[in-house]
């Protein structure tokens, strides 16, 4: 993980401050790969600086503060509001966020698209989520649309894989997630490409 943060992070380093999330360390099913990502942080204070990492909840129960309230510019999300989605999260993260932007401050989304009326219910379980679900859950939080980009468009992705949004590169897994694929499949898959996803940014009023 973290290859958005090794681009924002040299950016944020000398003027500005970065603010990742992440799992708990002792979380059953991500403590491993959080104790990953926090070991990399601290490995390279060259390239990120000194971040602050909140700790992202484990339940809809959890307290979660992102940052203190009004004073971050800009809040970035990728191709994870699904995973939210599927352990109720998204009201709490999303409020989070937006309690934590300044008015004025900019919330981007970048999404695994589902197609436009399908069931969220059924489609975040394969890592996709309508846009229409999405940008409601934003202005649900208090957000206001600025603009919708199709820079990730990708209409070759049909989004009914059984191994679901990771059968497609990077992840090229199989259909339970963990047995890799066969050279045929993989090249199929690679053909297709990454998956169709939403751009979308919104503000915090001011």
């Amino acid at each position: 993980g973290g290859w958005y943060t090794e681009i924002l992070g040299p950016y944020l380093r000398d003027e500005g401050q970065l603010i990742v999330t992440n799992m708990p360390l002792d979380h059953e099913r991500y403590g491993a790969s959080a104790k990953k990502f926090a070991d990399k942080l601290a490995a390279s204070p060259e390239l990120y600086g000194t971040p602050t990492i909140a700790t992202a909840p484990a339940s809809a129960n959890d307290a979660f503060e992102l940052a203190p309230e009004g004073t971050v510019d800009v809040v970035v999300t990728f191709r994870n509001s699904h995973g939210w989605y599927n352990n109720g999260l998204t009201d709490l993260i999303y409020g989070a966020a937006f309690k934590a932007l300044k008015p004025g401050g900019i919330f981007g989304v970048v999404q695994h698209r589902a197609a436009e009326g399908a069931n969220p219910e059924e489609t975040a379980k394969q890592g996709y989520l309508p846009q229409a679900q999405v940008i409601e859950a934003a202005q649900k939080a208090g957000f206001e649309l600025v603009e919708a980009s199709e820079i990730n468009a990708n209409p070759a992705d049909t989004k009914d894989y059984p191994g679901g949004v990771w059968t497609l590169p990077p992840n090229f897994s199989g259909p339970d997630r963990e047995t890799p694929q066969s050279d045929e499949d993989k090249a199929k898959h690679a053909a297709i490409g990454e998956s169709d996803r939403m751009t979308l940014k919104f503000r915090k009023p001011q």
